[in-house]
C-alpha cells in the first residue's frame, strides 16, 4: 500500500474531536484532526496510478494550448457525487505543525495514525483532499490546536520508515506515465 506524505501543505484543520481512549485499565486523552487541502490531480496518481485517468480527461478545447499530453483538467464523470472515500490508514505517522517564527512553539505529535481519507475531483484539474489523523497530544498541545481550529496551517506528515521487507512501501513516484498509457487504451474512443 503506498503511503502518504506531505510537506508544509496548506491545509486546513476542520474539525477537532477529544476523546478518551483505553490504554488498558487506563484513559488517555487522545483527538482525532480532520484536514483539508487542495491540490493538483496528479496527487490521485500517487494514491493509484490510474487513478487520475480513471476521473480526469482532456479537455480537448485547450488541446493546442497545451504541449503536455498528461494535462488531463475535465471531469469523466461529473455526475459522480463526491467525496469519494478511499480505503487507507497509515500507522506511526508523525504530524508536525509550523507555529511561531522560531519553530520552538512547533506542533509535532507522533504515533498518530492516518486514515479516512476522501477525494473530491474538481473540474480544472483539482482536488479536494480530506484525512483523518487519530494522536494523543499533550495538554499544551491541546490548547495549541484548538486555537487553529478553522485555520489555514502548513502541514507535514511525515510516514514511518519504510522497512526492507516490502517491496511496495513508499509513495507511488514515477509510475503516472505507465498508468496515463494504460488508462487512455481503456477510455479511448
Amino acid at each position: 500500500m503506498p503511503m502518504l506524505e506531505l510537506h508544509e501543505q496548506r491545509a486546513k484543520l476542520v474539525n477537532i474531536n477529544l476523546r478518551d481512549e483505553k490504554h488498558g485499565d487506563e484513559n488517555h486523552a487522545a483527538a482525532d484532526l480532520r484536514f483539508d487541502f487542495v491540490v493538483p490531480n496528479d496527487f490521485l496518481s500517487e494514491l493509484s496510478p490510474s487513478l487520475k485517468f480513471s476521473l480526469y480527461q482532456k479537455d480537448e478545447s485547450q488541446d493546442d494550448l497545451l504541449k503536455d499530453q498528461a494535462h488531463f483538467t475535465k471531469l469523466r464523470l461529473p455526475g459522480l457525487k463526491s467525496p469519494l472515500k478511499w480505503e487507507f490508514e497509515g500507522i506511526g505517522y508523525t504530524v508536525t505543525i509550523p507555529v511561531g517564527v522560531s519553530g520552538k512553539e512547533n506542533i509535532t505529535i507522533g504515533d498518530c495514525k492516518v486514515n479516512k481519507l476522501q477525494i473530491s475531483p474538481m473540474d480544472g484539474g483539482t482536488v479536494i483532499v480530506s484525512v483523518r489523523v487519530q494522536c494523543s497530544p499533550t495538554p499544551a498541545q491541546f490548547g495549541q490546536l484548538s486555537a487553529l481550529l478553522s485555520c489555514e496551517v502548513d502541514l507535514t506528515l511525515t510516514a514511518p520508515e519504510a522497512s526492507d521487507e516490502s517491496s511496495d512501501t513508499g509513495p507511488l513516484f514515477g509510475k503516472a506515465d505507465v498508468a496515463r498509457a494504460e488508462a487512455e487504451s481503456l477510455f479511448h474512443h
